[in-house]
C-alpha cells in the first residue's frame, strides 16, 4: 500500500484502470460488438490519461489547444464531403 502513495495520480490510474469492466461496460452500454467496444475503451481511458498527465504538468492549455485543433480538423473534413 506505501508503494500506491509515490505514484503519481497518472501512475496510479493505469495502475487502477480496469480495461475488461469498461468494455464491458461500453459494449453492453452501446450494444456493439467487442471490437468497437474495445477501441472505444482505450480511446476513453487514453483521453482520461491525457488529461491527468497535462494537469500534472501544469499544461491544461496544450490540451486545450489539442482539442480545438481535433474539432477544426473534423470542420475542415465535414465541409470537404
Amino acid at each position: 500500500m506505501s508503494d500506491d502513495k509515490q505514484l503519481s495520480k497518472s501512475d496510479k490510474y493505469l495502475k487502477d484502470l480496469d480495461m475488461e469492466r469498461l468494455v464491458s461496460g461500453i459494449q453492453e452500454s452501446l450494444d456493439c460488438p467487442h471490437k468497437v467496444a474495445n477501441a472505444i475503451g482505450k480511446l476513453i481511458s487514453a483521453k482520461i490519461y491525457l488529461e491527468i498527465v497535462c494537469e500534472e504538468e501544469d499544461m491544461q492549455e496544450y490540451i486545450e489547444n489539442l482539442e480545438d485543433q481535433f474539432h477544426t480538423h473534423y470542420a475542415k473534413d465535414q465541409t470537404i464531403h
